[in-house]
């Protein structure tokens, strides 16, 4: 049998607690191969993104509860397409949205939005958005990013942009040039080694 889910994102209340629900049962049958629950996974994996792609297209009438449970829906089912329209919400005007879609895409170890998150590590206003951006370029291994990723661990106003850009650029194959490309008091500080070592 076949099963057809069909859902309108109208930003209701009904919205809010169908995306919910989709992430959690699609995520509960995650590792269930038989017939059914795999059937069951796919709907709701297209009625996730489905939703997400409908708030999208709203624009500045988005309603912000719905983006923000359908990002996590999608982090915790790995839809196909999710990444793509978890990237469209980089450029969300709510850096709440933005900080929740560069996790998502650092979750899913996704390299589709790598230039959008090099722009948003060097210029969001917002420290999460940056931070959560550098998490996904470093979990990206995006080779670009390498000298923005230096920078905001050498520079960023706030710490938790710097501790992500060190562990991001802690996780490259070559960990040697980038602790010798930062300032020397950093090279031998307690948490340097701690990451790096």
């Amino acid at each position: 049998s076949e099963m057809l889910f069909v859902h309108r994102s109208t930003g209701t209340r009904t919205d809010l607690a169908a995306i919910q629900a989709a992430g959690k049962i699609a995520a509960a049958n995650s590792k269930d191969d038989q017939p059914e629950p795999k059937l069951l996974r796919e709907g709701l994996a297209k009625l996730i993104v489905g939703t997400l792609d409908a708030e999208d297209k709203k624009g500045a009438a988005q309603n912000r509860e719905v983006v923000l449970l359908g990002i996590t829906a999608v982090l915790r089912t790995k839809p196909e397409g999710g990444d793509v329209v978890a990237a469209k919400f980089l450029a969300s005007g709510d850096a709440r949205v933005r900080a929740d879609a560069a996790n998502t895409l650092s979750r899913l170890r996704s390299k589709i939005a790598n230039d959008t998150l090099r722009k948003m590590l060097a210029s969001d206003a917002d420290p999460i958005a940056r931070a959560n951006a550098a998490r996904a370029l470093g979990s990206a291994e995006d080779k670009d990013a390498f000298d923005i990723l230096l920078r905001a661990a050498a520079s960023d106003a706030d710490s938790r942009v710097r501790i992500s850009a060190i562990r991001s650029l802690g996780a490259r194959p070559s960990m040697t040039s980038v602790v010798a490309g930062l300032p020397r008091s950093w090279q031998t500080a307690p948490s340097m080694i701690a990451i790096c070592c």
